[in-house]
């Protein structure tokens, strides 16, 4: 009896011991995580240049400097807006983890690359966005994100890190959201090489619909 009873709590010890280790392992992805998408929405602003030269130091001069500015300005609240959308996501996807594993990290810092080059493709776009060139680098950058995304929602559910494994609903209405934002961004590479404007106002459209989505829902 002796036995048995030291038996259990050595089990019991062994199972508090792996779920600390692994709840150490989430906090630290998570961390990672949230840092990285902290830099690279707070770098988008850093494309919008504070007016230097103008032609006379007057009100006027400066209004005029500062309307000159609306690509960058667009191109930072578009950016901003999908990164932030992006990061919702991940804070969603990674809420009921239990424990990380090596599959699972990899496709997250592949996540994490790709969030990184946001800033310059984003750079490119407010400079360059009447080109289709711009356009469709701006685009691919996004869809990857969003294929990198949907690839850490299957590790998550396939590899059985989760404390509670989603429902065939959930797991629907998530499939959904991420193959919906691979769309978007797929089907306006196409429509760039005729109109890159009307490429953008379908990411702007989109975005913004998602974003409330996103918002109501986390």
């Amino acid at each position: 009896m002796a036995e048995e009873d030291e038996s259990r709590r050595q089990g019991r010890e062994g199972e508090r011991a792996g779920q600390a280790h692994g709840e150490y392992d989430v906090g630290r992805l998570l961390a990672l995580s949230d840092g990285v998408f902290a830099i690279a929405m707070t770098l988008l602003v850093l494309d919008i240049p504070v007016p230097s030269r103008i032609t006379a130091n007057s009100d006027a001069a400066l209004q005029a400097a500062l309307r000159s500015l609306y690509a960058p300005v667009l191109a930072f609240v578009l950016s901003f807006l999908l990164v932030g959308l992006t990061w919702l996501r991940h804070r969603s996807m990674l809420r009921g983890l239990a424990r990380t594993d090596g599959g699972l990290a990899w496709i997250n810092l592949l996540m994490l690359l790709l969030v990184c080059l946001v800033p310059f493709t984003a750079a490119v776009l407010s400079r360059h966005g009447d080109l289709a060139t711009a356009v469709v680098l701006y685009a691919a950058n996004m869809a990857l994100v969003g294929v990198a995304g949907l690839g850490l929602r299957w590790r998550c559910w396939h590899g059985g890190l989760l404390r509670t494994p989603l429902t065939t609903a959930e797991r629907r209405t998530a499939m959904l959201d991420s193959l919906l934002s691979i769309g978007v961004f797929g089907v306006s590479m196409p429509i760039a090489l005729f109109s890159p404007t009307a490429a953008e106002a379908v990411w702007f459209a989109s975005g913004f619909l998602s974003f409330r989505r996103g918002a109501h829902r986390h």
